[in-house]
């Protein structure tokens, strides 16, 4: 197997395609800061009649989609598998219509001899999406007529009929296609060029890069990744082909039964996250008499305890109290956003594994209150948005220093949005879970708004919304299935929206907003499949995480925090 890793394409051998053992060395090594081949990824290796192994790749002047970086497909030669000697660039996205964007090469060597190189274009023929070549000497290729818009990443092989089968990916959250939901899906074809009989392989966002191998016996077996696994995992599933072409069956709704009675934990008073941060045991944030703490605990120990420790306080903020925070692992650091009391001011903490500070930033949010936050990974940084009334967020960019780069303003519109909200990264951009208002005395819907990398709202779907009832502070997690698990804040018998009271003045404070923790689970059309009440009241604030197949909800009660712990299946 070969597959793009630190300092260039890489291999592991397996004897039975599952378990594998990495070689030693980079097989094609990238290239030097902003040169073609600086990123070198996506292999994709043929066999020459000569005995040889030709591998087409794609090279990379740097990270980023179409406009940010220019990608193109080069090649290397091999006698051993091991041992490459580069060839140089087979499909110059510069110079055809590709326009910088020739990505993530696909070859197969067709009965004549000939080589095709399916792959990714940004022409305007194509408005992003596969395109094929074709040529006699595995060199010099020549653009033919597949289109395949709105996908990505394909993967070919020719079946015993003589037909093509080719596994591609839905890109981002409902693709380019309007009726394609994110996930893994198969086409067929007579000829290899003209593709029909679109069927659902894998359902769910931010699997990709598919390769798949004839097992025998009319198996097959597809591998591919996560986006959102911390570190990066190659993984597999197996399936045969139906009598129309679709390797694996329908998913199923998830089980979730409970693994371990929901606690309270001891020393904190509101504000709890659990994060994964590939130690044993889970890290915990939460805030007690104005500073953050942060903790360990082993959450399949009923019997554990936490020892917590100040991470930042008062000193940190001028006398200042701290009041509100978010916490996420994300590129082998721990982040923590906070505001001080008073909403005026909020900060950007950087922390290791130890939990020892490597940066303290102010983010320089002026356009709102400091209080409300979310806090969510990009590729690069993270990314930190504060409230902006009437709007929306503002969202403050940081790169991997902690250093700010860039903030823009999301909501307006079709898309204007409350405080009480939250966001997760998918391939192609990110999900806000937005609230409609946290007034708890009102209507409040919670919508799904879909924003690409740059932050550009795309599309916005309705979570919940029912009239007098109040539903706000929602988080989630996206399964590998294409299900979604949100927990929120629920309070019913409020105003219809025709009645609503007025809104409380900024700065005013607001009553008991405390209501019942609901989860719901969403299927991978938004559809609500599941609800189910946790807590009947007193619950704010819920934050979710997964680690594994353990599902951990955490909540505020009154004066103390409470986790709990499912298994989803």
């Amino acid at each position: 197997m070969y597959y793009g890793g630190p300092g260039g394409i890489l291999s592991a051998i397996s004897q039975d395609g599952l378990t594998f053992t990495k070689e030693t060395g980079v097989r094609v090594p990238s290239g030097s800061p902003g040169s073609p081949e600086m990123i070198v990824s996506d292999p994709t290796p043929v066999t020459l009649k000569d005995g040889r192994v030709r591998m087409y790749y794609k090279g990379a002047t740097g990270p980023g989609g179409p406009g940010q970086s220019v990608h193109s497909v080069f090649s290397a030669v091999s006698t051993d598998g091991l041992r490459f000697e580069k060839e140089g660039i087979r499909i110059d996205s510069q110079q055809t219509s590709d326009r910088g964007w020739a990505s993530v090469p696909e070859a197969i060597i067709l009965p004549d001899g000939m080589v095709r190189l399916y792959y990714v274009s940004d022409g305007l023929d194509i408005k992003h999406g596969i395109v094929s070549a074709i040529s006699d000497d595995g060199l010099n290729f020549t653009r033919e007529e597949t289109r395949l818009t709105g996908f990505v990443d394909p993967a070919v092989l020719r079946l015993a009929d003589g037909s093509y089968l080719m596994l591609v990916v839905a890109f981002g959250p409902g693709g380019r296609l309007a009726d394609a939901a994110p996930g893994i899906y198969s086409f067929i074809s007579q000829d290899g060029i003209n593709f029909k009989d679109r069927k659902l392989v894998l359902a769910g966002e931010n699997n990709i890069d598919p390769a798949i191998v004839d097992t025998g016996g009319g198996a097959y077996r597809v591998y591919y990744w996560n986006v959102m696994d911390k570190p990066p995992v190659i993984r597999s599933m197996s399936g045969k082909l139906t009598s129309t072409p679709a390797l694996m069956p329908t998913t199923t709704k998830p089980s979730i039964t409970p693994s371990h009675a929901p606690r309270s934990i001891a020393g904190a008073k509101l504000w709890l996250f659990a994060v994964d941060d590939g130690n044993p045991q889970l890290a915990l944030s939460a805030e007690s008499d104005g500073r953050l703490l942060m903790s360990c605990l082993d959450i399949t120990n009923p019997n554990a305890t936490v020892s917590w420790q100040t991470v930042a306080g008062p000193a940190d903020t001028g006398g200042v109290s701290i009041a509100d925070h978010w916490h996420i692992f994300a590129h082998g650091y721990h982040w923590l956003v906070f505001s001080v009391a008073g909403d005026s001011a909020s900060y950007l903490l950087k922390l290791d594994r130890d939990f020892q500070r490597l940066a303290l930033t102010p983010v320089g949010h002026t356009d709102g209150p400091t209080n409300d936050m979310f806090l969510v990974a990009e590729p690069n940084g993270v990314a930190v948005a504060h409230f902006a009334p009437g709007y929306g967020h503002t969202v403050h960019r940081f790169d991997m220093q902690a250093k700010k780069i860039g903030q823009v303003r999301i909501g307006g519109g079709a898309f204007t949005h409350a405080n009480g909200s939250s966001a997760i990264p998918v391939e192609g951009g990110y999900l806000l879970f937005a609230s409609e208002t946290l007034n708890p005395a009102v209507t409040s819907a919670v919508q799904l708004i879909q924003f690409d990398a740059s932050w550009r709202a795309v599309n916005v779907r309705v979570v919940l919304d029912e009239d007098g009832t109040n539903a706000a502070m929602a988080t989630a997690v996206r399964l590998d299935s294409g299900y979604t698990i949100v927990h929120l804040r629920i309070r019913t018998g409020v105003s219809p929206r025709q009645k609503a009271p007025p809104a409380p003045q900024q700065g005013s404070l607001l009553p008991d907003d405390s209501g019942a923790l609901v989860r719901l689970v969403l299927a991978p059309d938004g559809t609500i499949v599941s609800r189910e009440t946790l807590v009947s009241n007193g619950t704010n604030r819920p934050h979710t995480m997964l680690v594994g197949d353990l599902l951990v909800t955490t909540w505020d009660g009154t004066g103390t925090v409470h986790l709990r712990v499912d298994r989803v299946q």
